[in-house]
């Protein structure tokens, strides 16, 4: 230990070959087999506990490493924490890195300022400035400014901007941008679409290429490879395969739309019955066509269900009076009437 120290002070050396280079540098701690066996001078301010922790770093500072092999190929990155062994093994020239766990961020070679917390989180990651805790978590990782928090969660990612936070959510996506997924197997399918946001389990799971949709609740868009669609709440929009500018709205909306475009369905279970109809809209609690394939109608009121394409209906069977100020069906006084020939 400090077998070639000459003018280094305040350092402290334990174990074969800890500091074996280092000459000048100060305020160092070694301990284990070769730790920090390359440091050479600078007031390094370095702590390596674990054999060969910290084993190539020459000008790196600030940094500290606990585990066998962590943070072994630093050279002159600076302000990384590496715990667990293999953490940050591959770590060059990256800084600000903070990673705990088996392999995590194992061959990271320039990338900085990232979080990876986990067995193998970001194993393989190259970007900056990313979040990643979980097991195996964004373990092939190469975009920056991403979050990703779950086992498995965006595995595969290669996209900027991108928050996944869930077991398996995003997992297989690769050049999708944008996408907030969250929930257990939201958004796991997705690879290319882009712009999207799932919340809740199985959220658009199994979208590939879709972009700009909103999926908030438990299966909602859970099939969906449609874009431009928006549901809300439990299963809404769930068999949605290709229909597009949807907006669903309550529990089951939509529930079996499958390549229907341009409806709305507002209250639980609104439109339920449409499946290929477009530019339908139900307003109400089972609002609803009355065969999947009907275009250009409207519901309105509780249970209210249109029979026919191009019509419009107000109320269920139960309602006897439409009106304004008086019923619809109230006549005018005639003598306020002009007699057109």
């Amino acid at each position: 230990a400090l077998l070639n120290n000459i003018s280094g002070y305040s350092n402290t050396a334990m174990g074969t070959s800890a500091l074996f280079n280092n000459i000048s540098g100060n305020n160092l701690v070694a301990v284990g087999d070769s730790a920090m066996y390359n440091q050479n001078g600078g007031d390094g301010l370095n702590t390596a506990i674990g054999s060969k922790a910290l084993f190539s770093n020459t000008t790196g500072s600030n940094n500290t490493a606990l585990g066998y092999q962590a943070a072994y190929s630093n050279a002159t990155g600076s302000w990384l924490t590496a715990l667990g062994t293999h953490s940050l093994q591959n770590n060059t020239t990256g800084n600000g890195n903070t990673v705990a766990g088996y392999s995590a961020f194992k061959n990271n070679i320039t990338g900085s300022y990232n979080i990876a917390i986990g067995f193998s989180a970001g194993e393989s990651a190259t970007g900056d400035y990313n979040t990643i805790i979980g097991n195996t978590a964004g373990i092939n990782n190469t975009g920056s400014w991403v979050t990703i928090i779950g086992t498995e969660a965006g595995k595969n990612n290669t996209a900027n901007g991108n928050v996944f936070v869930g077991s398996s959510a995003g997992m297989a996506n690769t050049t999708g941008y944008f996408n907030s997924f969250i929930g257990d197997n939201a958004g796991v399918s997705n690879t290319t679409g882009w712009g999207n946001t799932a919340t809740g389990s199985f959220a658009l799971e199994s979208n590939t290429y879709g972009s700009g949709n909103t999926a908030m609740g438990t299966g909602a868009l859970k099939l969906s490879n449609g874009g431009s669609n928006s549901a809300y709440g439990y299963l809404s929009l769930s068999n949605n395969t290709s229909g597009s500018g949807n907006t669903a709205l309550g529990h089951q909306s939509l529930y079996q739309n499958t390549v229907g475009y341009n409806n709305t369905g507002i209250g639980n279970n609104a439109l339920g019955t449409n499946t290929t109809g477009n530019n339908n809209t139900a307003i109400g609690y089972f609002a609803d066509v009355s065969s999947g394939n009907i275009t250009n109608a409207t519901a309105i009121g509780y249970g209210t269900v249109v029979n026919a394409s191009n019509k419009i209906r107000l109320g269920n069977t139960s309602v006897t009076v439409i009106e304004g100020q008086v019923p619809f069906t109230t006549p005018s006084d005639g003598r306020f009437k002009t007699n057109i020939t």
